[in-house]
């Protein structure tokens, strides 16, 4: 591990201890007493939505006790954290948010949070991975049909991503440095609004997730060029991964899950981890998750909390290696 990783993770892993020893004065007294909310940083629909609204449905029969889903969109997901972050830390407001957590404080000058000392990860939720994907009408069968194009004319191929510093941008970017070719990127409001244009043949690529991606392939309008994951999919076993098409070691994963304003009562902590795991080990659950191509990921909030860590400090690194340039 990294130097600067090892530090950062054990500077959390202080902080995540004291954050718990001051919230134990505290007491969230028989947690929890009323409805819970969970805000999520996105449009309902959405990848990291689904996921919550389904975790929300089971974690009220553990908790006993309502838990509800509010959208909070906006700010390129900065809206719903920092409304998340400025909510009473009693246990009853929640932030369910993928891996943009981690990213922002790279690509935004403001971001306005600090993820590991403005809140506490409870616990992590799915693990997305993702699959690249151009219009059928194109010739390319594999990624390596893509980066021999890229190679002959550099700069003409071009990807779509639901907005610079987004993890759809980042995960091609990484892909055509990894390769050591280039392309060009054109941001979205989104990846619905990039995934338009795909399908109207105005870009060439995108990183999609394997659910959303799979009917338009079904239908024959798309192709699915390579997997995203170190290893195959379970979902698509048949699937070769970009790292087996001519680009060795690549590897991008998106992940959600939930977290706390720091201050929350380690009791309510606590009890939203146990009821957290507890959900995501039940087999209806993790079938549901599965269904759309994506995997449960089960963590401790001990552990989470050091994988959000290194997490901030690979995505630091990634966006110096791509030359971004803070928003």
């Amino acid at each position: 591990m990294h130097s600067s990783t090892k530090k950062l993770t054990w500077l959390a892993g202080a902080a995540f201890a004291l954050a718990l020893v001051n919230a134990g004065s505290v007491r969230a007294q028989g947690y929890p007493t009323k409805p819970i909310r969970i805000l999520v940083n996105t449009a309902p629909g959405g990848a990291v939505d689904a996921t919550t609204r389904l975790v929300a449905q089971h974690l009220s029969e553990e908790l006993k006790q309502s838990v509800f889903v509010e959208n909070k969109p906006g700010g390129g997901g900065l809206l719903g954290i920092r409304t998340a972050k400025t909510a009473p830390p009693d246990g009853y407001t929640l932030l369910a948010v993928s891996s943009t957590i981690a990213i922002l404080p790279s690509i935004r000058k403001e971001p306005g949070y600090d993820p590991l000392k403005d809140f506490i990860p409870i616990g992590s939720m799915v693990r997305m991975p993702f699959v690249l994907v151009a219009p059928a009408s194109l010739p390319y069968k594999g990624v390596q049909d893509v980066l021999a194009a890229a190679k002959a004319s550099p700069g003409k191929i071009n990807f779509a991503s639901a907005g610079q510093g987004s993890t759809t941008h980042l995960a091609v970017a990484k892909l055509f440095k990894d390769a050591g070719q280039k392309a060009t990127h054109v941001p979205y409001n989104g990846n619905g609004a990039a995934m338009a244009d795909l399908l109207g043949g105005r870009v060439d690529l995108l990183f999609e997730q394997y659910g959303v991606a799979l009917p338009h392939v079904k239908a024959g309008r798309l192709r699915m060029l390579g997997a995203s994951t170190a290893s195959r999919m379970d979902a698509a076993p048949d699937l070769p991964t970009v790292a087996e098409q001519g680009v060795p070691g690549y590897n991008y994963v998106v992940w959600n899950g939930l977290f706390a304003p720091t201050g929350t009562p380690g009791e309510a902590v606590q009890k939203l981890d146990e009821a957290l795991r507890r959900v995501l080990a039940k087999k209806e659950v993790a079938d549901r998750i599965r269904s759309s191509g994506d995997e449960p990921l089960l963590m401790s909030t001990r552990d989470f909390h050091n994988f959000v860590a290194d997490e901030v400090v690979k995505m630091e690194k990634l966006v110096s290696d791509l030359q971004l340039s803070k928003d």
